[in-house]
Formats: structure tokens, C-alpha cells, sequence
């Protein structure tokens, strides 16, 4: 029998792996786009796509489904550890991705146009892409070690 319990959970753990393996994918776009510069532009703009598209819509759902499953199961994120903890690292990481990533990205793509691949901008802007990118993967990754550990 599919109970409410089992669907939000399903599509919960769809959205972390949506969201996650759409975010694990840029680099191999980045690495593409710097090895042939003609598929830079490409890259940079797939990567965007699905950063809007698919990632950040799933990370929204995930924050929905997740809701609803402590709702559901009457849970209060505020009195468990692991839940309240991946809160915390879920507003950090969509902070990061709003505030800087999204931004940093749409500069990174026009810096590519206007001054291309070799100029200091563009490196400068790609090199923090690159270590934003890893950072809000070590969140969403703890985030998921929290998920499944559920540490007291």
C-alpha cells in the first residue's frame, strides 16, 4: 500500500538526487568547455540551465517534502539535532547559491563574452566559481550525512 508517508519520502529523495546530481555534473561541463573553447559558451550556459531548471527547483521541493514529512510524522525541526542542523546548512547553502553562485555565474557568462577565456576577469570569476560550487557541495553533502546518520 502507498501511503502519504512513503510519496513524500519517494519524491524527497528524488529531489536530493536531482539536485545533487545535476550540481555534480558542472565540473564535467566546465572540464568539456575548457579543454575545446568553442564549447565554453555552451557549458557555462547548460550549466545555468540547469542550475535554474532543475537544481534549485528540486532544492526547493526537497525543503517542501522534507517539511512535510516532520509535519506528517509529527516532528518538530527544532528539537532534533539532525534536523534543525540541516536547516541551518540548507539556508547556508541556499544563501550562498542565491547570493553568490547564481550572480557570479551570470557575470562569468558575460565576462566569456566581453573578454573571453584567457582574461584575468573571466579566470577570477571562474576560479570562485569553482570554490563556491565546492562549498555548497560539502552542505548539501552534510546535509545528507545528517539525513541518513540522524546523530541525536
Amino acid at each position: 500500500m502507498i501511503t502519504i508517508y512513503a510519496i513524500l519520502k519517494s519524491v524527497h529523495i528524488l529531489m536530493a538526487i536531482m539536485a545533487l546530481g545535476a550540481n555534480l555534473s558542472y565540473p564535467l561541463w566546465l572540464y568539456i568547455g575548457h579543454k575545446n573553447q568553442k564549447y565554453l559558451p555552451f557549458a557555462l550556459n547548460g550549466i545555468k540551465m540547469l542550475d535554474d531548471y532543475m537544481a534549485n527547483p528540486a532544492y526547493i521541493l526537497s525543503l517542501f517534502t522534507g517539511l512535510g514529512l516532520c509535519w506528517y510524522m509529527h516532528l518538530n525541526p527544532f528539537t532534533a539535532f539532525w534536523l534543525w542542523g540541516s536547516l541551518i546548512l540548507y539556508a547556508l547553502a541556499a544563501g550562498t547559491g542565491i547570493a553568490i553562485y547564481s550572480p557570479l555565474l551570470k557575470k562569468q557568462i558575460a565576462a566569456l563574452e566581453s573578454a573571453g577565456k584567457d582574461s584575468p576577469l573571466y579566470q577570477r570569476l571562474n576560479k570562485k566559481g569553482i570554490y563556491t560550487g565546492i562549498f555548497i557541495f560539502l552542505l548539501a553533502f552534510a546535509i545528507i550525512l545528517l539525513m541518513v546518520a540522524k546523530p541525536a
